[in-house]
């Protein structure tokens, strides 16, 4: 088993009836670390950081996981050692070894040329873009100056460009992407999930509003049953360590917006979910890898009604022909260098 998020076990008895059958438990610190390692390069090198191509990081980041996961899998089959003892000496061993965010500048900062057999999915490797097999050319011509040109052709840029056109056909509009394709920045590696509860208010009335979209969305791109990615109803639970007081909060704060929602305690959470643990994750002492003794008082948690999840992938693929159908022009391998501007800075012109 591979932790996510959670640990998978009800209880301490379970874990050790799991394991005590010849079954490996890689817990979610080293399994779901992506995050950490993504800060840890922003921390001890930030010109890397703000320099280098988003893909880079994300694959660093996968070798990273998966080189302590193997190490893991050693460690535990070899040695036939407990799990805790297992991230005791994993821990131990890095200690003394450089941060992982100052490994990042050897791993090779790849740009713009990236390995093409790897990207576009013909190695059986996953793809993480929305083209697959032969490249189609998506760009359509561009003869005329533009009213609108838009850098990008992510789920905003696509999204701009369509609500534009709508609003007045006889707009020319221009998208302009660098890569050869769609998905190749944030919006493909989205995991698209669409929830109301955020820290501010204006904040959750945009997330509403998109909600509203994803869920109709045939309606708002006119693709009617076309349309490829649909609305998967999930909610959502928030465990944010928040006492009952402020729960509460949160509850109200989601019925002001008409969002049902429900304030859980530990008893509550186990019976909508009664596979999730609702042990607190233990603390370790960092020196000695012993569990930190510790009270986290009463659990707390709040249930999201109507959040979901859509495939950002299908979403792309919609709102690109959502767009190409009212006209709108696609550049793609159209990076831009500069924007040209008049002498009084008003107007683009090139």
């Amino acid at each position: 088993i591979c932790g996510s998020a959670n640990i998978p076990f009800a209880s301490s008895d379970a874990e050790d009836a799991f394991t005590s059958r010849d079954r490996i438990f890689i817990p979610e610190s080293i399994t779901s670390a992506g995050a950490v390692i993504a800060d840890s390069v922003e921390h001890f090198d930030l010109k890397l950081f703000k320099e280098a191509e988003p893909k880079s990081i994300y694959a660093f980041t996968r070798s990273i996981v998966y080189s302590k996961t193997m190490e893991a899998l050693d460690v535990l089959k070899d040695k036939q050692v407990p799990v805790k003892e297992m991230v005791k000496q994993m821990s131990e061993q890095s200690s003394s070894q450089k941060p992982i965010g100052q490994l990042f500048s050897t791993f090779g900062v790849r740009k713009a040329n990236v390995n093409q057999n790897r990207v576009f999915g013909s190695s059986s490797q996953r793809s993480y873009t929305t083209v697959s097999g032969p490249m189609r050319s998506f760009s359509s011509a561009v003869e005329k100056p533009q009213d609108v040109c838009i850098i990008g052709a992510g789920i905003m840029g696509m999204n701009i460009a369509y609500q534009m056109k709508r609003r007045d056909p006889a707009l020319n509009v221009t998208i302009l992407e660098r890569a050869p394709g769609l998905g190749f920045g944030s919006s493909g590696w989205s995991t698209g999930f669409l929830r109301a509860f955020y820290s501010f208010d204006n904040t959750m009335e945009l997330a509403l509003d998109g909600i509203h979209a994803y869920k109709n969305w045939g309606d708002y791109t006119e693709l009617g049953s076309e349309a490829e990615a649909y609305f998967t109803h999930t909610g959502a639970l928030w465990m944010l360590g928040k006492s009952h007081a402020d729960s509460m909060a949160i509850h109200e704060r989601l019925k002001k917006y008409n969002v049902q929602s429900e304030v859980l305690d530990g008893g509550g959470v186990s019976k909508k979910f009664p596979a999730l643990s609702t042990e607190p994750y233990p603390e370790f002492n960092m020196e000695t890898g012993d569990v930190v003794d510790k009270d986290w008082g009463d659990l707390w948690a709040v249930y999201e009604y109507g959040c979901g999840h859509m495939d950002s992938s299908s979403c792309l693929r919609d709102i690109h022909m959502a767009c190409e159908r009212v006209g709108v022009n696609f550049r793609f391998n159209s990076r831009v260098q500069e924007i040209l501007s008049n002498p009084a800075a008003s107007e683009a012109e090139g």
